[in-house]
């Protein structure tokens, strides 16, 4: 079969789709991806046996012109290559105008709501007019995968739905390589995983962090993600050189080629973000077996339960934040020990990644 992923980045089909585009390689499938050009993230996938064909559009900015410049050039791809079995869709713009356009070549597309994103979160006229196109769209989608159950019922109450979607586990989680026994746990060495912008709690983190390394001195902070990430919320450059100058236990290593060795380096994780579709980097870190801190919101709270795999803060709480980390670095040894191991324990259960595989493979076989 001929299968098309569109994705708003190269990189987010290797990080979060690396496992599922191996496997259905490996299921004698043709894949083409599409994305905003990237060559060393095209040169990646290639060598995957992945053919990359670019198609330029602003990732972030909802502009009614420059999206209508999208769909048509959307439009022409379809034109212009071999009808696909089967396409694929992730993130916002190709959920929305991929599922459109390809209603009027009678495709069969399987959208994957990944989190609502920063047009929910921030709530304005472009969320009413999301709201809309998003409601036109299913009833044009072969299947739509969600990454939690939240976003389920939002859609549900909203009557946008048919009976054609499944909640799936995020991206899943590669047991064979995150995969680490933890005898030891000290609770010095912290990590957040992100892009660093402010509605992944970014600046509720550096606050609380920076506090909570005035009581205990010997503290680290990791932060990797990177830095001046074309979002609306990111944080300006300045912003992080201004918190390393503040801070010398704050260490920013940007986007890192291998994440393993920073689950393996540090004690506990830390994600105090406004909303998640299921977080990737929780779901790693569990698997890592580390005690995670994270927000009580969609993408979070369905990774850790309170007190058992990780605490829970509020959303937006950089005083209920430092709470926890005190606690957690004052808890005894064994204790956060025991939260790591049942965190290994559920991301087994519940966050594999072949679990996720498992549910692409039958619903595309089903139109095979």
């Amino acid at each position: 079969m001929r299968i098309i992923i569109f994705d708003n980045a190269y990189w987010n089909i290797l990080n979060f789709r690396g496992d599922l585009v191996k496997s259905l390689i490996q299921n004698k499938h043709e894949l083409i991806a599409v994305a905003p050009r990237s060559p060393i993230f095209q040169e990646e996938l290639e060598k995957l046996g992945v053919t990359c064909i670019p198609i330029g559009f602003k990732v972030n900015a909802i502009n009614p012109v420059s999206d209508l410049f999208l769909c048509l050039r959307i439009l022409m791809f379809f034109m212009k290559y071999s009808k696909p079995d089967v396409v694929l869709t992730y993130t916002i713009k190709p959920n929305l105008y991929v599922t459109l356009v390809g209603k009027l070549f009678g495709l069969k597309v399987i959208n994957n709501i990944s989190g609502l994103g920063s047009v929910f979160i921030n709530k304005s006229i472009i969320t009413k007019i999301v709201l809309i196109i998003y409601k036109v769209v299913f009833s044009f989608s072969y299947w739509i995968f969600f990454q939690n159950k939240h976003d389920l019922a939002f859609f549900k109450t909203k009557n946008f739905l048919n009976e054609n979607y499944s909640v799936i586990p995020g991206s899943g989680v590669n047991l064979e390589l995150f995969k680490h026994e933890r005898l030891k746990n000290p609770g010095k060495k912290f990590l957040f995983v992100g892009r660093i912008i402010g509605e992944k709690g970014i600046r509720e983190l550096v606050k609380a962090a920076h506090e909570l390394t005035q009581e205990f001195h010997d503290l680290i902070f990791y932060f990797v993600g990177e830095v001046g990430y074309k979002n609306v919320s990111a944080i300006p450059t300045s912003e992080v050189e201004q918190w390393k100058v503040n801070n010398a236990n704050f260490h920013f290593m940007g986007k890192v080629h291998n994440i393993r060795e920073y689950y393996e380096l540090v004690d506990i994780m830390v994600l105090p973000s406004y909303r998640e579709g299921l977080s990737k980097s929780l779901i790693e870190a569990s698997a890592m077996s580390l005690p995670i801190i994270t927000t009580n919101v969609p993408g979070c709270s369905d990774v850790v339960t309170d007190g058992e795999n990780g605490l829970l803060v509020q959303v937006k709480s950089s005083e209920d934040l430092l709470d926890k980390m005190r606690t957690i670095v004052l808890m005894d040894e064994t204790y956060r020990i025991k939260m790591g191991s049942t965190a290994k324990y559920v991301a087994i259960k519940k966050f594999d990644v072949q679990i996720v595989i498992e549910a692409y493979l039958q619903v595309i076989n089903i139109i095979k």
